[in-house]
């Protein structure tokens, strides 16, 4: 990851969530460099997740903060370390899907 982004793990959306709204969503608490929804849905739950990318660490903590359990089940900081491999997979999809790839 490179160093000043923060990104944050958005969990169990509603199936009427899109980018645009989550983007607009989580932009109340911040400066919102992107979002990404993957098609695919969690395993064990069949919930929709997706990421919200801030520039910012406190813009992250204050949305961890207040939006954990509002529109959603759950918003932690996003683990990069648990599942590595499986979640550098969605990153990159995801980096590829908003024409950033290294």
């Amino acid at each position: 990851m490179p160093e000043g982004l923060f990104t944050i793990f958005v969990d169990d959306l509603p199936n009427s969530m899109d980018p645009k709204r989550l983007f607009s969503m989580f932009g109340k608490f911040g400066v919102v460099t992107d979002v990404f929804i993957p098609a695919k849905r969690r395993k064990g739950t069949g919930t929709r997740f997706g990421f919200v990318r801030y520039d910012c660490r406190v813009a992250a903590d204050m949305a961890i903060q207040k939006a954990d359990g509002l529109w959603c089940e759950r918003v932690k900081k996003a683990d990069f370390q648990k599942g590595k491999r499986k979640m550098e997979r969605v990153v990159n999809r995801a980096e590829a899907w908003m024409g950033r790839t290294s």
